[in-house]
């Protein structure tokens, strides 16, 4: 009897084992929470359809933004474009210190501040000058930088 009661304890034991060694516990994977995508539509005007709308973010407020890897790419169509900058988890790359984008039609360039799971809606007529067209988002960056921009 006491033989059949230290095996049954030995199988719950490597199952009970067995278990813990699935479960992932290393503290980088418990800091990982899911996060909400930024979404960007835009309707502009003046330009054909098929013009590339490209949103670019930096990794960490370093000064890099056009690279291929933290570029998104959409075209034009019928005056609209639809873009989500989409986080996995609140990982090393994408740090919540990653306020500022920025969005680029035929060259002009026009600074989006965003918190995740924004919606940002942009409007306007994208042109050199860039004081036709503005982004409205949650950020308070943003509104100051329209208030700049009008005045």
């Amino acid at each position: 009897m006491k033989n059949c009661y230290f095996i049954f304890l030995f199988y719950v034991f490597s199952i009970l084992n067995s278990w813990a060694q699935s479960q992932d516990t290393s503290s980088e994977n418990k800091q990982r929470i899911p996060i909400d995508p930024i979404i960007v539509e835009g309707e502009v005007t003046g330009v054909p359809d098929g013009t590339r709308v490209m949103f670019a973010f930096r990794i960490k407020k370093s000064d890099i933004y056009s690279t291929a890897h933290y570029t998104l790419i959409d075209t034009i169509r019928n005056g609209k474009f639809h873009i989500e900058k989409k986080f996995i988890y609140l990982d090393k790359k994408d740090s919540k210190d990653n306020v500022d984008y920025m969005l680029d039609i035929n060259g002009c360039g026009l600074y989006i501040y965003a918190y995740q799971g924004a919606n940002v809606k942009v409007t306007g007529r994208p042109d050199m000058q860039s004081l036709h067209w503005r982004a409205e988002s949650n950020h308070p960056l943003q509104k100051e930088l329209d208030e700049y921009t009008d005045y």
